[in-house]
């Protein structure tokens, strides 16, 4: 391989750019009524978090990483 072609090689083995933030990775959480949805929910984000959730209302959005979102959605 020419030195170019190495050099091509090693830029795709790099990390994506910090700058553009990855896309969050969508969670849903689906069963019967009194099935544990929401103690699942509030049981991940006391995990990544450390806080505790007393109402559930819409989507969760949490930060699970450096660059790396997690987004809960109870159904």
């Amino acid at each position: 391989k020419t030195k170019a072609e190495r050099k091509d090689y090693a830029a795709e083995l790099l990390p994506p750019d910090e700058s553009v933030e990855q896309a969050a990775i969508v969670v849903v959480v689906q069963g019967s009524a009194k099935s544990g949805k929401s103690t699942l929910i509030r049981s991940l984000v006391r995990y990544y978090t450390g806080h505790k959730v007393a109402e559930l209302k819409g989507p969760i959005t949490i930060r699970t990483g450096k660059n790396q979102r997690l987004t809960l959605i109870e159904c």
